[in-house]
């Protein structure tokens, strides 16, 4: 291997710059991330509810949000209309075995999203780690090349 006795500064630079770059580009994704594990809790925490609304004779007190941290008590007189937002803000009614599906699927979209952000970090790790590589031959003056290439 031939060794430099400088590096080359601005390649140095560019490749810090990459490197900083693709550790932003992580901390975005571990947010998104996070906040779809939040979303995905949430659903299941509806679709169990919703799961327990099963039986019609259970005649339930819920609280109900009226804003500012107020609730006042109430009961759920039809459990076959259950009003879903099923996205953009759109909310229509539904049965309450079709909530539930529709819930369910929500959280396998979530699920599938997770996965993905999941496998984009660990490519994003990757890089990471190529770049600190090189940054590291390059300050060595390891550039790579074989014997006989000089």
């Amino acid at each position: 291997m031939r060794k430099l006795s400088t590096p080359d500064p601005q390649q140095i630079m560019q490749l810090q710059q990459l490197g900083q770059q693709l550790e932003a580009e992580i901390k975005a994704l571990e947010e998104q991330k996070l906040q779809a594990e939040k979303l995905e809790n949430d659903l299941n925490k509806t679709g169990q509810t919703l799961r327990g609304l099963r039986d019609p004779d259970n005649e339930q007190d819920i609280l109900i949000p009226i804003g500012s941290g107020v609730y006042v008590y109430g009961k759920i007189t039809d459990w076959q209309k259950i009003l879903v937002n099923v996205g953009s803000g759109t909310v229509v009614p539904k049965t309450l075995d079709e909530a539930i599906k529709t819930v369910d699927k929500q959280i396998e979209n979530y699920r599938n999203l997770i996965q993905q952000l999941s496998q984009h970090i660990q490519q994003k790790i990757i890089e990471i780690q190529s770049v600190q590589d090189r940054i590291q031959q390059l300050q060595s003056g390891n550039w790579g090349i074989a014997p006989g290439n000089i």
